[in-house]
């Protein structure tokens, strides 16, 4: 019996300790963030316009879908989900997703997954969870279109 009691320590305590590992919680690493970058900064697009969907612990209005248009870096044009929403007060723009994907990896968020548009290299979706041990501070952006205005 005390053999059995022994044994059941063990595994609990074995168990225990392989909760704390995980592999690299990137999906997204600094190569891909830089390639897209430069495949963004190549396309030599100075004016688009995309619609994206927040996917977060937030109020239902504040998930959009949002259409931004963007000229010269400058946002020009925000709509929403229906007429008079309210925009968000930093809408999310190409420059913008890069700048979150950056500041995640800086923090050390425990995951980071980004797929990028093979062409032109923007972000099409973004999920950021910035500790496991916390619920409810996770973040998602899905753009779900995409167009060159110039």
């Amino acid at each position: 019996m005390r053999s059995v009691r022994l044994l059941s320590l063990l595994v609990l305590a074995a168990s225990a300790g392989l909760v704390g590992c995980r592999s690299s919680p990137f999906t997204d690493d600094a190569d891909a963030l830089s390639q897209a970058e430069a495949r963004w900064r190549a396309s030599g697009i100075a004016a688009y316009e995309m619609t994206y969907r927040v996917a977060c612990f937030c109020t239902p209005e504040t998930s959009g879908p949002w259409t931004v248009r963007v000229e010269d870096g400058r946002v020009t044009r925000i709509s929403g989900p229906t007429p008079g929403a309210q925009p968000p007060a930093d809408p999310r723009t190409v420059a913008a997703l890069f700048a979150e994907i950056r500041e995640a990896r800086r923090a050390r968020a425990d995951s980071v997954a980004v797929t990028y548009d093979p062409t032109d290299g923007h972000p099409v979706s973004l999920r950021i969870d910035r500790s496991f041990r916390m619920a409810d501070e996770e973040v998602a952006y899905e753009v779900t279109t995409f167009t060159r205005l110039r």
